[in-house]
């Protein structure tokens, strides 16, 4: 944390999961000399301790009084660099933002006068004495205001923090449309700094559990075991977050798996993360050619172009109802295209 009279630096390193990488290419490199022809255990080590290194994220946050902004940047290996600037005279609050449970993990989150949630990091921790001393350093450097938690704040106050967080109506919101039988809504929000829309429906539901559907590039393979599947498990923990998903819509998160051979129509365009094989079975009982076709016709790159009618694609079916959603904001066309797509596998046919 570098401190001068107008400015103040903040830096955090991924120490944990270079330690991590670097523990894995170890164990890599052990496992070779003794391999004896058998390399799957090298590889996997290898690629887990490559991954954890490249994707490992250093945030840098700059306060400039005399500039008038707040500054956040992220920057990892094999990750796009992501930077915000944000005007003080815009800032309401920064203080930390907690996850739904009984032992809820946190991130501090800058709070705008629009009613703007921006996290320093997109994923959640656990821990906060080190996260309040730097939001309450930052607080009082700005002048702004913030709630203030502590490892031993009670219920009521994570609460609160947690209402600040924004969110889609529930199930029992009122509908804006209805086509062919089928009750929607749209809206584009932002969640960790990044526009999503989604569209939503409480008439397919997944109750008490969820199945989280996300596009991918083509022919990607699907790693469900071994060291590859738990990393797959974490990242797509926070896909789901980016994309606004909280506790209340995925139940069973802790104990969820990827499935790696759902359908051989599907596996080559998405993978189906879920609370229970079964009920994915049974939800995702509607014809699957409607995804494969919309996947053939707007394929996800692995450095997908800015400008395009659709990002990734992601559909979950969980408690509330059916969700589904593209990054950034979409033109009408592009919103009219994606409620045919959500009444046909609403209505399964």
């Amino acid at each position: 944390m570098d401190t001068q009279n107008n400015t103040l630096t903040i830096r955090e390193y991924p120490l944990g999961e270079w330690g991590f990488g670097l523990l894995m290419l170890l164990v890599a490199g052990f496992t070779a000399v003794g391999a004896g022809g058998d390399w799957s255990i090298t590889l996997i080590a290898g690629a887990a301790g490559l991954l954890f290194i490249l994707f490992g994220v250093i945030l840098v946050v700059q306060a400039d009084r005399v500039g008038g902004t707040l500054t956040i940047r992220r920057t990892a290996l094999l990750r796009k660099r992501y930077v915000r600037a944000i005007p003080i005279d815009t800032i309401a609050a920064i203080q930390l933002e907690a996850t739904h449970g009984a032992s809820p993990n946190y991130r501090i989150v800058v709070l705008t006068k629009d009613n703007e949630s921006i996290p320093f990091r997109l994923a959640y921790s656990s821990g906060t004495t080190k996260k309040e001393a730097k939001a309450k350093q930052l607080r009082e450097f700005l002048g702004v205001g913030g709630e203030e938690i502590t490892s031993g704040a009670t219920r009521q106050a994570r609460q609160v923090i947690q209402e600040q967080r924004e969110a889609l109506p529930g199930p029992d919101a009122l509908m804006d449309h209805v086509t062919e039988g089928v009750h929607w809504k749209t809206q584009t929000r932002t969640f960790g700094g990044t526009a999503v829309t989604r569209w939503f429906s409480p008439d397919r539901q997944c109750p008490g559990g969820f199945v989280f559907v996300a596009q991918k590039v083509v022919g990607q393979p699907t790693a469900a075991g071994g060291l590859l599947g738990g990393i797959n498990k974490l990242l797509f923990h926070e896909t789901i977050g980016i994309y606004g998903f909280g506790a209340e819509d995925t139940p069973g998160l802790d104990s969820a798996m990827l499935l790696a051979e759902f359908d051989p129509q599907l596996d080559p365009h998405f993978s189906v993360f879920t609370s229970d094989p079964h009920a994915a079975q049974q939800t995702l009982a509607w014809p699957l050619t409607v995804l494969v076709d919309w996947a053939t016709r707007y394929p996800l790159k692995q450095m997908q172009p800015t400008g395009g009618l659709f990002g990734q694609l992601i559909v979950m079916i969980c408690p509330s109802g059916t969700y589904i959603a593209s990054m950034g904001k979409l033109i009408p066309e592009a919103l009219q295209e994606l409620t045919d797509l959500g009444v046909t596998l609403v209505k399964g046919k």
